[in-house]
């Protein structure tokens, strides 16, 4: 028979089983069997029946084709793709090949990948899959909540294999829908539908039960049956939080079935990984999942039949079983058909009579109102570790969370960026950028491993950015990345090298530990040196400098050990230092044998101090007796004695933390004497040998109460220049043995009592002798010479000898010439102005007088209370008298000079020679002051934004604008200090270091011709429309910025503004004076005023974003220029300072004073003299902010100078 016509004499249309494909009428249907079922991808083998034996099947593969099977209703059609297409067997006439139909999901076998995804839930991982291939149609039909999860991983996955688990760990499912468009040319158009367990299924055909095929066209169920099984009863799922330190669990539990017996608990316990679950609805949710998915066997229906509408994933109705109707969804279905070739093929191919054909199905299905979860599937788990690279912002030396975690990019990462060598081809089209950024968009964030972590304890080390790091996986599991630890090699080597191929002057000796700052430089150290016989050990910090040096000293240069420097510690810095003991120090250089004492045993200071208690007790007997002033400070030494000494206070008196606090006895560790201990926060300094103190500049000791010296042998004070010793109260000096001498080997020596009685006393007799020159005797009122009862008075112009005895006159000659007079000029006494007295420049009358004037006027008690003496109470030739205690006796109310006693004009001398008391500084005299936060209202008021004209300007709406500027303040520190006699003023600004990066057109950061990224100037006006900034923080420290501050202070402080009083009688020529100093300070952390936003530079600042340099757009170079000023940020610390501004076009805070009823700026009004200005062109407050000098006004310094008049009750006034 000629099979060629035997074929072709029947059409497709003839047949009840038809296929369309790449090769159209090449091809009849023999027979298939095929299998679908939910969450599987169909497959269909499919034998067809050509005359052509050596077709070219190549086009067949991966082309679109479709199977036909007849129905009553007209056809059912599966659409796939031809996944495998083969030469079967021939017979020389007809050849059998054989196709194999799949879905689209066939293609994610053939694909296997290493990929992160970040920030997705399930479906949209499913997407980012999906879109990679053209082909997939699908469809979600999702009722559940999904978790967004941050990180998820696929690797050394198929495609296929990845998404089947994020389906199962979501608990959703898929079936396939196939179009039904059999006209059309084939085009593998089916979905894939995912869905979950409350989702409403597709409703299906209903179906006759018949336990014989009757010849329905679209087929019977011939076989219907159940299956029961048992399954489990209970799930319990939980997973530990680390974030929150918290398991999350969930339960689910079925209702046993009525009328069964008894059985044992099935439970199923699921531990999952740590950080599993992200909320306990989560947790909850997959338990339930997971019980539903291991109850889905308990009842089965299996099934057979020729039904040809039958589905997988529908509904379906059986009629005619057992009477009733039942409902049910099929869960996989297996196909078997046999083509109606006719006789002629049957007995070609010698297989019997096939004409008729057939299409028989089995299927297992379960009840309807089963939840269809499927089964879990366990994820791949990584082996081992694996090497990353520490990922962050541009620009950045760290990028870490808070919780420890870093972000990091694995060498198999391929994207825009990815680590040397490797790929930028990402091979996908839905997601063409990668995952291998390069930077902080990286979205693999992994905790770090630390060898102890606690709530806030614990080591702590954050790689930095290019860092190569060591990663596992919790649990091995690709989404729980943990950096375990940091590797050397290439080009990051150890900091203390050495060995083979090194520059190191030792084999590995040093281990420890070298951070580095953020911009790069050294940062801190820490060496542990194991040398032969020179162990040390060492912590170093490259700020000034600063280390402390154990054991065998060196000298060492990053991994090179350098000459000898001695043994024991040295602490060091370049910088500050200080020590600080709450609770007492002992520095000692007595050596303990073997240390075996505790940690504050002084003996040896106890047992010196106990001498001196002693030599003092009995030096201060001695001088009492002798009516010389004792030692005060005696009590209080013995006070110290008692507070270190063990014997009385110096000891703990019970255990300390449930320790006994006491000494060791033989091999008891205590049960001795109590342990020393300082019961003040003492300092002891101690040591067996000298103790020096030095400088080659000056030392200051300074005690609130008593300085108590204490010599056993000689005490010394030796000065190469002056010895002042300065008392408050009186000055006794005692010599119990070996007598007293005062004596000036230069120059005079002057003892003088100012207002009270100068006694020369002695048991025994009184020399006073010149041996070169005369003994002069003088007084204002009379001279008494008196021995016993015989007197010699000298006052005024009268000479009185007295005596109960013989007067005797003895001489060679006795010449009287006749009377005669002249005047004596006493040297005048300096006057120190008693503590307290803040108007010590009315003493200038004292200093400055000469031989006649008022250099002895006196002052009454009544008029020190006067700040400022009327100057009528003197002669206009002499300066006003000193307030205080009077000097002599002269009335109060008595004016001009008190008469002189007439002496030789010999004793008078040339004024000339007299010399001048240095001039005293009254500002000293005031006491110190200081308030922190102080705060100034500026004097603002709300209005309505004005123009020029004084017309309120009018909003898009047609209102007023109301500029809320009332209770506008500033606050900022002030201190007065009497050593400096300055008045400072101090705004605190927390700094927080900012730029922003200019963006090109494909939003990548812009560079200059240095390859750095584009810097944009801040500008409070915004930017130009289309230009698109990055704003990133600046790293580093306030280092860089001082120039910045002085630049300000300088601008603040150019007037060089004092004060002085006003009721100065001296005028111009006042001593007085107390400058006013305005200082920025910039800190990073504490204590602050006001919070700024730091970039390099600004075109135009504003209150919260400044710049270290002014700049402007210079149109020949078409970019920004310096401008060497720093006004606007000046202006704005001015604000700071409570200044408002002096400008209201445009909005400032105008003074309350120009404000009318109306709300408006009054511009009529005159403008105030020496106060706030409304509007000003000159002043930096105002628009003189423009000029190259702006005006620093002196009533910008009245805020200052009103807190110091509450602080002292003078009246001063601002001078330039």
């Amino acid at each position: 028979m000629d099979l060629v016509a035997a074929l072709t004499g029947y059409s497709q249309a003839t047949r009840h089983i038809q296929i369309d494909t790449a090769l159209p009428r090449k091809f009849a249907v023999e027979r298939f069997h095929g299998r679908e079922a939910i969450n599987e991808s169909f497959r269909f083998e499919i034998d067809v029946l050509s005359n052509e034996p050596f077709l070219d099947l190549t086009p067949l593969l991966g082309s679109a084709a479709r199977l036909r099977l007849a129905t009553g209703a007209g056809e059912r059609c599966w659409n796939g793709y031809i996944t495998h297409a083969a030469y079967a067997d021939s017979d020389g006439e007809i050849t059998r090949y054989r196709l194999t139909l799949e879905s689209w999901l066939a293609f994610l076998h053939l694909r296997r990948n290493c990929l992160y995804f970040t920030d997705l839930n399930t479906e949209g991982v499913c997407e980012r899959v999906f879109g990679d291939y053209p082909e997939a149609r699908r469809r979600y039909e999702l009722k559940e909540p999904q978790r967004t999860f941050g990180l998820r991983g696929q690797y050394r996955e198929t495609d296929f294999a990845f998404v089947m688990r994020q389906l199962s760990e979501a608990g959703m499912s898929f079936r396939i829908e196939h179009a039904q468009d059999s006209g059309a040319a084939p085009s593998g158009d089916h979905t894939v539908v995912v869905f979950d367990r409350r989702a409403e299924l597709g409703k299906g055909s209903t179906i006759a039960f018949n336990q014989q095929d009757v010849g329905d066209p679209d087929g019977v169920v011939t076989q219907f049956t159940e299956r029961h099984q048992i399954v489990p009863d209970r799930v319990v799922a939980t997973s530990w939080k680390a974030s929150e330190l918290l398991a999350l669990t969930g339960h689910a539990q079925g209702q046993a079935d009525s009328g069964a017996p008894v059985m044992p608990v099935r439970e199923i316990f699921d531990a999952q990984r740590a950080g599993r679950f992200d909320t306990v609805d989560g947790a909850q949710r997959y338990a339930e999942q997971r019980f539903d998915a291991l109850r889905l066997p308990k009842l089965i229906h299996h099934g057979a039949g020729s039904s040809r509408t039958l589905e997988a994933g529908k509904v379906h109705t059986l009629t005619g079983y057992l009477d009733k109707a039942i409902s049910f969804v099929p869960l996989s279905i297996e196909h078997e058909a046999v083509n109606n070739l006719g006789a002629e093929i049957a007995q070609l191919l010698a297989q019997g009579e096939l004409e008729q054909g057939h299409y028989r199905n089995r299927f297992v299905a379960v009840p309807v109102g089963v939840p269809i979860v499927p089964p879990y599937r366990d994820r791949p788990t990584v082996s081992g570790v694996q090497t990353a690279i520490v990922v962050g912002e541009p620009g950045s030396r760290v990028s870490s969370t808070r919780d420890h975690q870093v972000r990091i990019q694995f060498p198999w990462m391929r994207g825009v960026a990815p680590l040397p060598g490797g790929l930028t081809d990402t091979a996908s089209r839905s997601n063409p950028a990668g995952h291998a950024p390069g930077n902080h968009q990286s979205g693999v964030v992994a905790r770090l491993a630390e060898q102890t972590a606690g709530p806030n304890f614990g080591h702590s080390f954050t790689p930095r950015i290019g860092a190569e790091v060591v990663v596992g996986f919790d649990s091995g599991n690709i989404d729980m990345p943990v950096v375990l630890g940091q590797v050397y090699g290439g080009r990051v080597q150890p900091p203390f090298a050495a060995g083979e191929g090194s520059s190191a002057n030792h084999p590995g000796t040093l281990s420890g530990m070298q951070t580095q700052t953020l911009d790069g430089q050294s940062g801190s150290r820490w060496v542990m040196d194991d040398a032969s016989g020179q162990s040390r050990h060492e912590l170093v910090n490259s700020v000034a400098n600063s280390g402390l040096s154990q054991g065998y000293l060196i000298a060492q240069q990053g991994a090179v050990r350098g000459a000898y420097r001695g043994e024991g510690f040295e602490l060091a810095t370049q910088g500050w230092s200080v020590v600080r003991a709450g609770d007492g120090m002992l520095v000692s250089s007595t050596a303990r044998a073997q240390a075996t004492s505790t940690q504050m045993d002084a003996a040896e200071s106890v047992g010196q101090l106990k001498q001196a208690v002693a030599t003092a007790k009995r030096l201060d007997s001695s001088a009492t007796g002798a009516k010389a002033s004792g030692f005060a400070g005696n009590a209080a030494q013995a006070d110290f004695l008692k507070a270190i000494d063990p014997q009385q206070d110096g000891k703990y008196t019970g255990a300390v933390n449930g320790q006994s606090a006491t000494r060791p006895v033989g091999t008891q560790r205590d049960g001795g004497a109590p342990v020393e201990r300082f019961a003040t926060p003492a300092i002891v300094l101690e040591s067996p040998e000298n103790i020096a103190f030095t400088t080659p500049a000056s030392a200051v000791s300074y005690a609130a109460e008593h300085v108590h010296l204490t010599a056993q042998g000689d005490a010394h004070l030796a000065a190469g220049a002056t010895v002042a010793a300065a008392s408050g109260d009186a000055v006794s000096l005692f010599s119990a043995a070996g007598g007293l001498k005062a004596i000036a080997n230069q120059g005079p020596v002057s003892i003088e009592a100012h207002t009270a009685t100068m006694e020369i006393l002695a048991d025994q007799s009184v020399r006073i002798m010149s041996t070169e020159d005369r003994v002069d005797v003088l007084a204002q009122d009379a001279i008494v010479l008196q021995q016993g009862p015989n007197r010699i008075t000298l006052k005024g112009a009268d000479i009185t000898v007295e005596t109960p005895g013989q007067f005797l006159v003895k001489a060679g000659s006795h010449p009287f010439p006749g009377p005669a007079t002249t005047t004596v000029s006493l040297p005048a006494l300096p006057v120190t102005p008693p503590p307290g007295d803040v108007c010590d420049f009315l003493a200038g009358g004292f200093t400055s007088g000469g031989a006649g004037g008022a250099s002895s006027l006196a002052a009454t008690s009544a008029s020190a209370a006067v700040p400022a003496l009327a100057a009528a109470s003197a002669p206009a030739s002499a300066p006003a008298a000193p307030p205080g205690p009077g000097l002599g006796s002269q009335a109060a109310g008595a004016s001009g000079p008190r008469p002189y006693i007439p002496i030789s004009s010999e004793l008078a001398g040339p004024p000339s020679k007299q010399p001048a008391p240095p001039p005293s500084v009254c500002a000293q005299q005031l006491q110190a002051a200081k308030q922190n936060d102080y705060t100034v209202s500026m004097g603002g008021a709300d209005y309505y934004e004005t123009d020029a004209s004084g017309k309120a300007v009018l909003d898009s709406s047609g209102k007023p604008t109301l500029l809320n500027f009332a209770g506008s303040s500033g606050t900022f520190d002030i201190e007065y200090s009497p050593s400096t006699t300055q008045l400072s003023a101090t705004v605190i600004i927390k700094v927080l270091l900012k730029d922003q990066y200019l963006l090109d057109a494909s939003g990548q950061v812009a560079m200059d011709a240095a390859g750095k990224p584009k810097s944009i100037p801040f500008n409070t006006n915004g930017i130009a429309p289309g230009v698109k900034l990055k704003p990133v923080n600046r790293t580093g420290g306030l280092g860089s910025v001082a120039g910045f501050q002085k630049r300000i202070e300088s601008r603040l402080n150019e007037n060089n503004y004092y004060m002085r009083p006003k009721a100065c009688p001296r005028g111009g020529a006042c001593t007085c004076k107390v400058a006013i100093a305005l200082n920025v300070k910039f800190v990073d952390t504490g204590r602050s005023h006001k919070t700024i936003n730091l970039y390099p530079t600004t075109s135009r600042p504003d209150a919260e974003n400044w710049g270290e340099v002014q700049v402007s757009w210079d149109t020949s170079t078409q970019w920004f220029k310096p401008i060497e000023t720093q006004n606007a940020i000046a202006h704005e610390t001015g604000h700071l300072f409570a200044w408002p501004d002096e400008y209201f076009v445009g909005g400032g805070t105008v003074y309350k004073g120009y404000i009318n009823a109306q709300k408006l700026v009054d511009v009529q009004m005159s403008q105030l003299t020496d106060n706030w200005q409304r509007s000003t062109d000159t002043n930096l407050m105002g628009q003189g902010m423009y000029s190259a000098a702006p005006a620093i006004a002196k009533y910008y310094m009245y805020g200052f100078r009103d807190w110091f008049k509450d602080r002292t009750g003078i009246e001063w006034e601002v001078l330039k």
